[in-house]
């Protein structure tokens, strides 16, 4: 936290197409980084919750990043030897449950600049689409930045929650292997104790 307020600090007296671009990229590594340490005080999916500000910070910095990546050549150089913000626009939309930011970083992992390898050819937009349908259920309805809070039924339960989304073969009717999601989470017992429960889509 000390460092991401004395790198705000320098950043903001220094304002500049590239600044602003590194700044933002900067920032939105040390967000997902912090969520992800953060988190693993709890072995549930709702710890992510408390960390609504850090997802919103995400999806702010990516726009930046996207939006300096597209009008300046400076700066499209220089992302040229950077992984990219995809992953961690998918880690913002699998992890943050609010409707709208998860949407959001969904909307920006489309517009980025396509990566190679990734997913074993399946596209990670459509990995996070289909987990965002299957996790949001009966959860889900037409969202968007103007529709009225009192419209959401409330956040996925952590029954529902999807911990890890990985990308394997299975073996479709008639003996024919195929790609599909795997989509675990985690039953939780009375006594505290889990069990891993996979899903496939």
């Amino acid at each position: 936290m000390q460092w991401k307020a004395s790198f705000t600090a320098i950043g903001s007296r220094t304002p500049d197409v590239e600044t602003d671009w590194i700044g933002s990229y900067l920032l939105m590594y040390w967000a997902v980084c912090y969520t992800s340490l953060a988190a693993c005080v709890s072995p549930r999916q709702t710890i992510f919750d408390d960390y609504m500000d850090h997802f919103a910070e995400i999806v702010e910095h990516a726009t930046v990043c996207l939006r300096h990546s597209a009008q300046s050549t400076k700066v499209q150089l220089l992302s040229s030897f950077d992984p990219g913000v995809i992953t961690l626009l998918y880690f913002c939309a699998t992890k943050c449950r609010d409707p709208i930011l998860r949407r959001e970083a969904l909307c920006l992992m489309r517009q980025a600049p396509r990566q190679e390898n990734l997913w074993a050819f399946v596209a990670p937009d459509r990995v996070v689409a289909k987990a965002i349908s299957v996790e949001e259920g009966e959860y889900q309805l037409s969202f968007s930045k103007d529709s009225p809070e009192s419209q959401y039924a409330g956040l996925p339960p952590e029954e529902r929650r999807f911990a890890y989304v990985s990308v394997v073969g299975r073996q479709a009717p008639g003996g024919k292997q195929r790609q599909a999601l795997e989509l675990s989470r985690f039953e939780f017992a009375t006594d505290g104790s889990r069990r891993l429960i996979n899903d496939y889509t």
